[in-house]
């Protein structure tokens, strides 16, 4: 197929993840840059740009890039560029991807493909944290998100808006992998999950992202048409604003905890998202490497009334906030939790916010 068009929820502002790291945007931004290591489907690590990364002692990661890779414009890729690439991840204001990283490591460069990730203490796991970092060259690299630039991915950018989400990319003759088998990617922005569905079915796209079971049903069956499924590392979860002030409920934990038992996960397992996602045993889902059930979460609404009145909290009013199309049957989810609320007496408000904080 010479051009494909891929249809995304949210919009793609960004051809790296410094900030942005969602559903499809992370295949996207990965066709232009690419990291040290990549997780792969069994969610180990996976080497990419690195040749070998082995940790030699507690505290030392010791890297060998690959013999001649370069970048789509023939610069060659260097230890510096991950030096630097760890210090923007470091600055930049809000990053989503500094929170995994107990520290960042330090490059000590042993010669132009070999180096050292060294760090105050040992990090175990940072052969799969090095695929959040996706290296671009050092002198153009900043403390903020990419629109465009060059990487090391089978794709490079052609153009783009990122005003409307539309980025258009082709085909890095360059590239130091297989090639890519489509010349062209078209990019494109709808949110509304019913219009993606649409121009799924009428061919105005090739690819949809993010849909939920009953987009599923629609669309299982029809010719030309497949679904694909994975298991997610994803955790949906509900997070209570605990910075009120001491005088506001929520600042109480007591509080936050009876109304957890408001909740009923089974109900939003079964018969909001049709039994396509399970229900959460602990705080890491349970496909993670490490994975350990810490617990169930318990449905009680009676011990929810009876801590609430306990605590002696009357007339509670809350707003539930959250980002449209953040995962498949948002609004569902968030009408059951309404409905949930309303049963222990809690009074909840819903807002949506488009993406980007509109």
């Amino acid at each position: 197929k010479d051009t494909l068009t891929l249809a995304l929820n949210r919009s793609l502002v960004s051809l790296d993840n410094k900030l942005n790291q969602f559903d499809a945007a992370v295949t996207v931004q990965r066709s232009v840059r690419e990291g040290l290591t990549a997780i792969g489907p069994d969610i180990s690590p996976i080497p990419v740009l690195a040749e070998s990364m082995v940790m030699t002692s507690p505290t030392r990661w010791t890297v060998k890039l690959r013999e001649s890779i370069t970048y789509s414009d023939g610069r060659p890729v260097k230890p510096k560029d991950v030096a630097t690439a760890l210090e923007m991840y470091a600055k930049v204001q809000g990053s989503f991807v500094a929170s995994f990283f107990p520290e960042f490591p330090k490059v000590t460069e042993v010669d132009e493909r070999t180096f050292h990730l060294d760090s105050k203490g040992p990090i175990p796991i940072l052969d799969a944290l090095m695929a959040l970092i996706l290296i671009s060259p050092a002198e153009d690299n900043k403390a903020e998100e990419l629109q465009t630039g060059v990487g090391t991915g089978p794709y490079v950018v052609q153009s783009y808006d990122r005003g409307a989400g539309t980025y258009t990319l082709i085909r890095n003759e360059k590239y130091w992998g297989e090639p890519a088998p489509i010349r062209q990617v078209n990019v494109r922005f709808l949110p509304e999950e019913s219009s993606r569905v649409i121009a799924l079915r009428s061919g105005e796209v090739d690819v949809i992202d993010s849909i939920s079971p009953n987009s599923m049903e629609q669309l299982q069956g029809l010719p030309g048409v497949t679904i694909e499924t994975a298991s997610s590392l994803r955790l949906n979860q509900i997070f209570y604003n605990f910075r009120k002030p001491k005088t506001h409920p929520l600042s109480d934990a007591k509080v936050r905890q009876a109304l957890s038992f408001a909740i009923d996960g089974k109900a939003l397992v079964h018969d909001v998202l049709i039994d396509t996602v399970e229900q959460a045993a602990g705080v890491t889902p349970t496909s993670l490497s490490g994975y350990a059930k810490t617990g169930d979460y318990v449905y009680d609404p009676g011990k929810a009334k009876s801590m609430l009145a306990y605590l002696g909290v009357e007339d509670l009013k809350l707003k539930i906030i959250w980002e449209t199309g953040e995962f498949p049957s948002d609004t569902a989810i968030m009408e059951a939790l309404v409905q949930m609320m309303g049963d222990i007496g809690v009074k909840t408000e819903l807002q949506q916010f488009e993406p980007g904080g509109g």
